[in-house]
């Protein structure tokens, strides 16, 4: 027994149906319209309330469409469906649930949504197997004609072939995957520039489609190893994720990211697919019995415009250009049109050329003064990577470290910074006796210890003279494998900063336990001292610098611009400071 009545058997051939369900791959798409158009069909014929086309999965049940009914899901022991599922091919009818043994003191009958009339007619696989039921409901007695008994049979056995039909193609595509695409290990998902080449190949999107690009933010974790790095943590939040998708979709993985393929979806729909995803992370998503994560969505939307043909690579593209100027847990949406092809036009050169860029010497690194207040003396300087590029022009490293992120070449530009910079310190060229790189979350792996070790020694450069700057992206304080690294880096003398602090989810408490030396305060911050927000801001500046004191962290005040800004800094007893006003980024001769 359960509370409120009795718990559904499991049938006899319970293996073998579950194996059918995860054949067909029921669970891994979201709505799908046709089935949501069979459960309006039979509301209709049967003129109840509610109609639902119920998957039973092993511990509940899952409503892959739902008619008058706001839910996704409820536990099987609960559910109607459960016992359905043990009539075989036979329909299981409910005139009055609350003359049922089964179902009188059930929650589902006793409260909200008020099931008194049931019925449910399984969904047999073309191997005899129920994975379901269609089902209708209503809030009084009922009993149902011969007529409309049998319509809603033919309107099961339709959706049950429906399913099937939807579990070939995803076979297919999955066979498709595993010979054309590039797969990412920890999800099983394509990569992104496969999955988009090979939805072209397929011929052109439909005249109004979209994509999206989402990012999940670690909200709070459980379990000695929880969160994002968490072993298969990121397995299930795509397997969530997919759940919320329409049939038609395709979903792939970029670095840090997910994108997503709407063929035939305005913004609207683009939009709800958003707020589908949303709901469905909105639980703990647990990756293990001990292990779980709470996420939270920063999305991009792209849409194609009227009369514009955009390509997958278009929409997905500007996808991700909107997800960048998104906010944490924000939404950003944009219109494919002819200036957005333009903008992906660059995008692509950018993209294509960049291999070359590494190998060809085209990269260069300019460099910006540190100063220390209130005297604004350089102490050093801190390198900062630029495209030369041939057609183009000199571009900033926001535009192309992203692709070089996606691409794997990442840590060879990390590795080349590292090394100029370095010999231009040792040649006395970088004013100040310090030098800061930037160091890419990809590029934090066992063997950095040992390449900075040995950079050190060919420039002959004291690794006291070295500091590496971090973003919060890297999520240093919930993977215990990157404290370690940190923690040898520090044990050698190399200092380690945390770059834009205060614009992420890093906290000052976390920081006792690492090895970091400076913190960099995020600009939004500096630029909110001379603001309408001026006070609040002085205020968070101030405590910043005062908590940091007492751990023995120095800061630094990134991004000043204005007198009036170095002047607050200095009665907030920040010692360190870089911006314009100090001098802007430039090469060796110009810093």
């Amino acid at each position: 027994m359960v509370p409120g009545g009795q718990a559904p058997a499991r049938p006899a051939d319970e293996a073998e149906r579950l194996a059918d369900l995860r054949e067909l791959g029921v669970l891994d798409y979201g709505s799908d319209p046709d089935l949501e158009s069979l459960a309006d069909r039979a509301a209709l014929i049967a003129d109840t309330r509610i109609a639902l086309l119920s998957i039973i999965e092993e511990d509940e049940q899952v409503f892959k469409a739902a008619i008058g009914l706001d839910a996704d899901r409820t536990p099987r022991d609960l559910s109607f469906c459960g016992h359905a599922i043990l009539e075989g091919a036979a329909p299981m009818i409910v005139p009055d649930a609350r003359q049922d043994a089964r179902f009188a003191a059930n929650p589902l009958v006793t409260g909200d949504p008020n099931v008194i009339f049931y019925a449910g007619i399984p969904l047999l696989t073309s191997r005899g197997h129920s994975i379901g039921t269609l089902c209708v409901v209503d809030d009084k007695p009922r009993e149902l004609t011969d007529r409309q008994l049998a319509a809603l049979e033919r309107l099961a056995g339709q959706a049950a072939g429906l399913i099937e039909a939807r579990g070939r193609e995803l076979a297919a595509r999955r066979r498709d995957t595993a010979h054309g695409e590039e797969l990412d290990e920890r999800t099983g998902l394509p990569m992104r520039d496969s999955m988009v080449a090979q939805v072209a190949t397929a011929g052109p999107l439909p005249p109004m489609s979209s994509a999206l690009a989402i990012r999940a933010e670690e909200i709070d974790a459980a379990g000695p190893r929880g969160g994002l790095m968490a072993d298969g943590a990121l397995a299930a939040i795509s397997r969530a994720i997919l759940g919320s998708l329409p049939a038609s979709a395709r979903m792939a993985r970029a670095f840090g990211t997910f994108v997503i393929l709407l063929p035939g979806a305005d913004g609207a729909a683009a939009r709800a697919v958003v707020a589908t995803i949303r709901n469905r992370l909105r639980g703990a998503i647990v990756v293990e019995p001990s292990v779980s994560v709470h996420v939270g969505l920063t999305a991009g939307v792209a849409t194609s415009g009227h009369g514009v043909e955009a390509t997958p690579g278009d929409l997905v593209s500007v996808a991700e250009d909107a997800l960048r100027q998104t906010p944490t847990f924000g939404l950003t949406c944009m219109v494919v049109d002819e200036g957005t092809q333009e903008t992906r036009a660059r995008t692509a050169a950018i993209r294509s050329d960049l291999a070359a860029a590494v190998t060809e010497g085209q990269l260069v690194v300019h460099y910006q003064p540190i100063v220390r207040l209130p005297g604004g003396e350089p102490i050093g300087s801190e390198a900062l990577v630029r495209w030369r590029h041939p057609e183009l022009g000199l571009i900033p490293p926001d535009e192309f470290i992203p692709f070089a992120e996606d691409m794997g070449i990442i840590q060879e530009i990390d590795r080349y910074v590292l090394r100029r910079a370095l010999s231009d310190l040792a040649r006395g060229a970088v004013p100040g006796t310090e030098v800061s790189v930037n160091v890419s979350p990809v590029s934090i792996r066992a063997a950095l210890p040992d390449v900075v070790d040995s950079d050190l020694r060919e420039a002959r450069v004291m690794p006291s003279s070295l500091v590496l700057e971090l973003t919060e992206r890297v999520r240093f304080d919930r993977d215990p494998d990157v404290a370690q690294i940190l923690r040898s880096l520090g044990d050698a003398g190399v200092r380690v900063a945390i770059d834009d602090f205060g614009a992420g989810t890093t906290s000052l408490a976390h920081l006792r336990t690492l090895p970091v030396s400076r913190l960099k305060l995020d600009r939004s911050l500096i630029t909110d001292l001379i603001g309408p927000d001026s006070d609040r801001a002085s205020m968070v500046v101030r405590t910043l610098a005062e908590l940091a004191q007492q751990l023995g962290i120095e800061v630094l005040a990134e991004g000043v611009e204005e007198a009036a800004q170095r002047d607050i800094l200095i009665e907030a007893g920040i010692p360190l400071a870089q911006g314009y006003f100090f001098g802007r980024p430039g090469p060796l001769h110009e810093a």
